[in-house]
């Protein structure tokens, strides 16, 4: 957020607005070998820039921010991205503007590489090596799978059945678990 002090004097009339003086400091993340820094895009743009930091060992001690000496790499925001979680050599960003239809996309970090991209319903969380996140069905929506049905409808909104999947990151397999809701879509 940035802020702006302007004073306007017109006939006697004076009026004030802020807009662009305060940044936000960058926000730093760590886990095993990995600092990455949370970095503000430009005022008018959404989503955040990353800077990488490669440890030397596990136990160095890093300062944030990160300093230009201390960026090994950067990753520029593309789509709006945002940080979700990191672990081990895996960064996770959610990416999008909307409340729905979000992308996950998953960098390793020792390869310095984007290696997964794919669509899904917030929210998703991350647990140790698995990204657990929602996925939209096409399963038709009735009173059976849809127990909120009738309070969506009242709100105006549509319905959709979601399921719940599990990706491991070590393995890059996923799991559907057996867990669904039943989301409003506007």
């Amino acid at each position: 957020m940035r802020i702006c002090l302007s004073i306007l004097f017109i006939g006697g009339i004076s009026s004030v607005s802020l807009a662009d003086a305060i940044t936000p400091a960058p926000k730093c993340h760590l886990a095993d070998k990995y600092v990455v820094m949370e970095q503000p895009t430009a005022s008018d743009a959404v989503g955040t820039n990353f800077s990488i930091y490669v440890k030397k060992n596990t136990t160095e001690k890093v300062k944030c921010p990160l300093t230009d000496k201390k960026t090994s790499w950067r990753i520029a925001n593309e789509n709006a991205e945002y940080y979700l979680g990191q672990t081990g050599k895996f960064l996770v960003l959610d990416s999008g503007t909307a409340a729905q239809m979000r992308d996950l996309v998953i960098w390793d970090l020792a390869e310095r590489k984007k290696i997964k991209t794919f669509s899904y319903e917030a929210p998703a969380q991350l647990k140790s090596y698995d990204l657990s996140y929602w996925v939209r069905s096409q399963d038709t929506v009735n009173a059976a799978n849809c127990p909120n049905l009738k309070e969506l409808e009242k709100m105006g909104l549509g319905q959709a059945i979601d399921y719940q999947e599990t990706l491991n990151l070590k393995t890059m397999q996923i799991n559907k678990t057996q867990k669904t809701r039943c989301a409003g879509v506007s």
